[in-house]
């Protein structure tokens, strides 16, 4: 049985090198440098093979990322297009129209997505403030900045004689904080268009009024009987008669 069991053994196909079986298999060469059969190629080829593979693959990521960066900026402009169709600029919250509250939010996108809709930046408020001056008189210094660069009116000034300038003179806001950045470059904004020189302090700029030498601003009811459209003051005048 020894003898027959060599035998058999002996018949077995011999078991090939298994570090040359993982040649074969990535078409390696033989110490002679001939190919083998069972893969047709060689080591180099195999090698440039893997490099494409690569290669694509990298391709494949780069173009997957840029078109995940395309469609976010494409569900993002179309999410800021459809918040502009869908704000109400003549919306009104406690007697004020909406850019009012929205200000004193801080909330920059909504009041932002006010004006590309259309909303006056010079609609009046309480004592007649325009927007900028209700935003200074909260010492809200970079929403001041915000609304300049969106062309808000630097010389408008309100019933009680409050103005940007005289406000900014007179702001105690902490100039090394960044909302006394904001400050300073709001002064420097003012100096440059030649209204920081020389303000008129509030009881001056009311005293004009009083005499007859300064017009004074409109409220927010005669401001917008000549600004809205009439279904927009019907609206308001019903909010208003509701509370």
């Amino acid at each position: 049985m020894a003898r027959n069991a060599l035998a058999r053994r002996c018949q077995c196909p011999r078991r090939q090198d298994p570090r040359r079986e993982m040649r074969n298999l990535w078409g390696a060469r033989d110490e002679r440098g001939a190919e083998f059969p069972e893969t047709g190629g060689s080591a180099d080829q195999a090698r440039d093979g893997g490099k494409s593979v690569r290669q694509v693959t990298k391709v494949a990521i780069a173009l997957a990322a840029i078109t995940s960066l395309a469609v976010g900026w494409a569900v993002a402009n179309d999410e800021r297009q459809d918040m502009t169709k869908k704000v109400d600029i003549y919306a009104v919250y406690n007697d004020l129209p909406i850019i009012f509250w929205r200000i004193d939010q801080q909330n920059y996108p909504a009041v932002d997505a006010l004006l590309k809709a259309g909303a006056d930046i010079e609609t009046r408020g309480i004592f007649g403030m325009t927007p900028v001056i209700w935003a200074a008189s909260g010492g809200s210094w970079g929403m001041v900045k915000f609304l300049i660069d969106r062309g808000a009116n630097l010389t408008a000034y309100a019933e009680d004689g409050m103005t940007v300038a005289n406000l900014a003179l007179n702001s105690r806001v902490l100039l090394d904080s960044p909302n006394g950045q904001d400050l300073q470059d709001v002064r420097a904004i003012l100096a440059e268009r030649g209204l920081y020189d020389n303000i008129p302090t509030r009881a001056e700029l009311r005293e004009q009024m009083e005499a007859g030498t300064l017009s004074r601003p409109p409220y927010f009811d005669a401001w917008r009987a000549t600004h809205w459209p009439a279904d927009a003051n019907a609206r308001a005048d019903k909010i208003r008669a509701q509370q």
